[in-house]
Order: structure tokens, then sequence, then C-alpha cells
């Protein structure tokens, strides 16, 4: 019984290492009380910092295209991948991606209008409900992959809705896992169809 409770509990802690995508130096420091403050912040009234691109397909041969601003943002402006004004319309993939020197450990969020295909992570024993939603959206750093962006709504919020209505929700902050100190190249990279993006942030983390 000893011996099977040392294997269950191993496993256990290995889910929240693969979900975390950190190792157990970066676990002990996510423990510690961190407050976070936002030091870029892009709603889009232009692009002047970005590189975007999206892919979409005409008769099977791709065809490359920017981003570009839209009033149809969480307020006033966004980013849409937009093909020939008709939104979506063969657009398989895209990125949005910048320079940033972090002067401290941080992460990369952003609103998305559409949270459809969430996929729920880890279910915490000790609260009894899924925290974690994972999105299919990618962090590069350096072109070093970084993992996916994820979701993680209040207990109240998944209290009072299923795990279906939580994937229907629009325009909530997706969130990458941390990025450490220093100059990056940042990418946001859709390896499906992108809908609209607003309120691109990097935040830093200071620890108390």
């Amino acid at each position: 019984m000893i011996t099977r409770l040392f294997i269950l509990g191993s496993a256990a802690l290995y889910l929240v290492f693969l979900v975390i995508g950190c190792s157990k130096k970066d676990l002990k420091w996510d423990l510690l009380k961190k407050t976070e403050e936002i030091v870029l912040h892009l709603d889009f009234e232009n692009t002047s910092m970005l590189t975007t691109q999206f892919t979409w397909s005409s008769n099977g041969t791709p065809n490359y295209a920017n981003w570009e601003i839209t009033p149809n943002g969480f307020s006033g402006n966004g980013l849409m991948a937009n093909n020939n004004q008709v939104y979506g319309y063969g657009v398989s993939e895209g990125f949005i991606e910048f320079n940033y020197d972090l002067k401290k450990e941080g992460k990369v969020r952003f609103r998305y209008e559409s949270l459809v295909g969430l996929q729920p992570k880890l279910e915490t024993s000790f609260n009894g409900y899924i925290y974690l939603y994972e999105h299919e959206a990618t962090l590069f750093v350096d072109d070093v992959d970084f993992g996916n962006f994820y979701y993680i709504p209040s207990k109240s919020e998944y209290q009072n809705q299923n795990s279906l209505s939580i994937s229907n929700n629009k325009w909530v902050f997706l969130n990458s896992n941390n990025i450490p100190q220093g100059l990056h190249k940042i990418r946001i990279q859709f390896h499906s169809a992108p809908k609209n993006v607003d309120d691109l942030e990097v935040i830093e983390y200071s620890v108390e």
C-alpha cells in the first residue's frame, strides 16, 4: 500500500510539472507571493512594433498577408487576420511577433475573441474544480517553444458554468508560461485560423 501511494504521488507531481512546464526550481519560485506589473500594453492603435503574418489558401496555393487593425476589439481597436475583408476565409494559421527587453522574469498575455477548443488540464484535489484550460496558441521565445497559452477561470466562475460554456467565453486573457529576464524575440503562434486579438500585454513579476 505504501509503495502504491508513493507511485501515485509521484505521478501526480509529474503531472503538475508537465502542465506548468517548469523545473523544480521554477515551481518553488511560483509558490512565492508575486505582484504583477504591466510594462507594455498594446491596444492596437498601430502595429509599429509588431511583425504579423497569417497564411491563407486559394485553390490549394498558400498566400501570406499581415494582420490588420480592426475596430472590433474588446474595447476599441483589435488585430484581425483578415483575408480580403472576408474574415477567416481560407486562413489556416498566423503569428504575432515583437521584441522586448524584460528587466525581470515575466509573462505575456492577451485578450482573445473566442475560447472554443480549450482543453482542461488539471483538477485539484483540495478544491475539486478544474482551474487551468490550455489553448492551442503557443509561445515561442527566441524560437524556443515555451508551451501553450492557458486560461484560468475563478472558482466561482467555474462553479457557475460548465466546461462547455467556459469554452464559449469571449475576450478573457490567455496567459503564457514564465519568460526569463532579458531581451527576447517573442512570438504568439496560432496553429489554426486565429480570431481577433486585443490588449496584448507584457507583465513583469516582483517578489514580496
